[in-house]
């Protein structure tokens, strides 16, 4: 069962960075997916969808930038999801969602 039409898929820290159209995700079925095929903890919290994937000489992916760019919806222009329990779905990362998560908006690069 494909939950997303994904060219590349990269797990980075507790996220998930898939390069494919917003249009093909479906937070709700992705949930229901993850929690049927992995354990709670392995399940990513992050999903952020990228139109593009920056790409080594070596053809890996680069993760350092994601890293950085953590999951401050200030900082980030692509689709950017984050696992919400209560609602069984991966709803989008605004600062109203995040706080109804207890979550802040972190960057990588913050001290």
């Amino acid at each position: 069962m494909r939950m997303f039409d994904a060219r590349a898929v990269v797990p980075v820290g507790a996220g998930l960075v898939a390069r494919c159209r917003l249009a093909a995700f479906d937070g709700r079925a992705f949930y229901a997916y993850t929690e049927q095929r992995l354990p709670s903890y392995a399940a990513p919290v992050f999903v952020r969808l990228a139109s593009s994937a920056d790409i080594t000489s070596t053809f890996k992916l680069r993760k350092f930038e994601l890293q950085r760019d953590g999951y401050d919806p200030q900082r980030i222009r692509d689709p950017l999801f984050v696992r919400d329990p209560s609602a069984r779905d991966y709803v989008p990362v605004n600062a109203k969602n995040l706080a109804r998560l207890s979550l802040r908006p972190f960057a990588g690069d913050a001290v």
